[in-house]
């Protein structure tokens, strides 16, 4: 009666391990609609992905363009989240900037403030963090996008670095 108690227990115990595990395992979609280990806050979900040593080690990324090619700032290293396709590498309460991994594009995203100076700032601080100049900056796949609460009529929209032709 004994042995029966204590082997049913484990059998009871044994399950209730492997179905946290499962769950545990499980992706889970938050309202952006990525998939994956969800963060709270107002990006989207960012979960941590190893890079190659020898990109972090790197002082410098050579980004292939249809332009040529342009040497910019490793900015996998001040990388503050990941997500499956975005590397948020600078963040403020007014905008974003990502480096897309799919396509090697940088994006701008604002999120807030009078939208011509923090256009001038965000795109300053993408300069900055690649360390390029505007023309080679121009070189370069960016895309900035605007919210919807800061300038409705330029949501969805795909715009252009201010200072590129």
């Amino acid at each position: 009666m004994l042995k029966k108690l204590l082997i049913i227990i484990i059998i009871v115990a044994l399950l209730g391990i492997g179905a946290w595990f499962y769950f545990q395992n499980l992706p889970t979609q938050n309202n952006s609609g990525i998939t994956g280990n969800v963060a709270s806050g107002t990006l989207p979900a960012i979960s941590v992905v190893a890079l190659p040593t020898s990109t972090m080690l790197a002082d410098t990324v050579a980004i292939g363009t249809s332009k040529g090619t342009v040497v910019v700032k490793n900015f996998y290293r001040t990388g503050v989240g990941r997500d499956e396709e975005y590397l948020y590498f600078e963040s403020s309460s007014a905008y974003s900037l990502l480096y897309d991994t799919i396509d090697s594009s940088f994006v701008v995203s604002i999120s807030g403030g009078p939208l011509s100076e923090t256009r001038s700032v965000a795109e300053g601080a993408l300069l900055s963090a690649l360390g390029v100049n505007q023309t080679d900056a121009c070189k370069l796949t960016v895309v900035v996008g605007v919210s919807s609460d800061v300038d409705p009529s330029l949501a969805h929209r795909a715009l252009p670095l201010s200072f590129c032709d």
